[in-house]
């Protein structure tokens, strides 16, 4: 009976995501909201720092109305269930974008890391369990699934912004655009959408103002480069792609705009979500043994706070 306590005990340390380096707890909490306009439902899951001190486990919150075709992850956060009246300081923002059939709660060894540094990370559900079967042409061209995924995006930037509690405590005229996939092909249309208009005001989201300071992070897609954007871009991208994107001209333009570009060895396109580090005996989404998962998610952590604290001009003691 000992023998197999200790088994399971070890079993649920494994399972338990890649610890964060930095120096704040972390909470968080499930919000709902609703854009009228579209008569739709957005949840959210809103992460935010604590008080400073030791990190340790909690059990993971999990969206459960999302349509997704992933398994549920069976592991621990490092995040603590609260209400957000808790957070007591002023922080830059994060707005997280998860990939087509994903989970927004599905990326928490990334965005724990960047919360623990002093950011608040607003994770949007973009896909819902109830939504329409969509048609066969939907699937490839159409861009109306990421006209979806703009749409919450910029209903959820309105209303923060309004919020009696996230309005003192989200610092707007900083924020960092992440989105994996189909979140992140999103992201560059908004771009091209908005890189045009003529836009005053001291709130960030892709502006032409110069009070603000705002960066994208594109985990790995396919995507067309923005040519025309003075926003800073970090493609983090997946190895089992690099072929694609040496082949169809994609690192050529990328050298010619000057973009920052990374390709993971041994990533595949799904490893930027958790499960590439829960499962580790699962080649289904890495080309590796655990000690090189670890390795990818170390890096791409790191990559990532440092392009965010170039970018929005925030100091910070980089994690070890």
């Amino acid at each position: 009976v000992h023998f197999l306590h200790i088994i399971r005990r070890k079993q649920k340390m494994l399972k338990q995501i890649l610890k964060p380096n930095g120096e704040y707890n972390i909470g968080i909490s499930k919000l709902d909201i609703t854009d009228n306009f579209r008569n739709r439902l957005i949840p959210l899951q809103i992460y935010f720092p604590l008080s400073k001190g030791e990190h340790v486990p909690f059990d993971k919150l999990y969206e459960t109305r999302s349509g997704n075709k992933f398994p549920q992850l069976e592991t621990q956060v490092f995040a603590k269930p609260c209400d957000i009246s808790e957070m007591s300081e002023y922080y830059p923002l994060v707005i997280f974008n998860h990939g087509n059939n994903g989970l927004m709660t599905d990326y928490a060894i990334i965005l724990e890391e960047i919360v623990s540094h002093g950011f608040i990370v607003i994770t949007i559900q973009h896909q819902l369990g109830l939504d329409k079967e969509l048609p066969e042409y939907h699937s490839g061209r159409s861009i109306s699934k990421h006209a979806n995924v703009i749409d919450n995006i910029l209903c959820v930037f309105d209303w923060l912004k309004n919020h009696n509690i996230l309005s003192k405590h989200c610092d707007t005229s900083k924020i960092c655009l992440i989105g994996h996939s189909m979140g992140g092909n999103a992201l560059l249309m908004l771009m091209s959408r908005i890189s045009g208009q003529f836009r005053e005001g001291g709130d960030a989201m892709l502006s032409n103002s110069t009070y603000v300071k705002e960066c994208v992070i594109f985990l790995d897609g396919e995507y067309e480069v923005p040519t025309s954007s003075n926003i800073p871009i970090l493609f983090c991208l997946s190895e089992e792609r690099k072929h694609y994107h040496e082949q169809s001209g994609v690192l050529k333009l990328l050298n010619k705009l000057g973009y920052k570009y990374i390709h993971y060895p041994g990533s595949k396109h799904i490893s930027f979500m958790d499960h590439a580090y829960v499962h580790a005996d699962n080649n289904l989404y890495f080309s590796g043994d655990f000690d090189k998962r670890t390795e990818f998610y170390i890096n791409l952590r790191r990559n990532t706070l440092d392009f965010i604290h170039k970018h929005l001009e925030i100091n910070y003691e980089k994690a070890k």
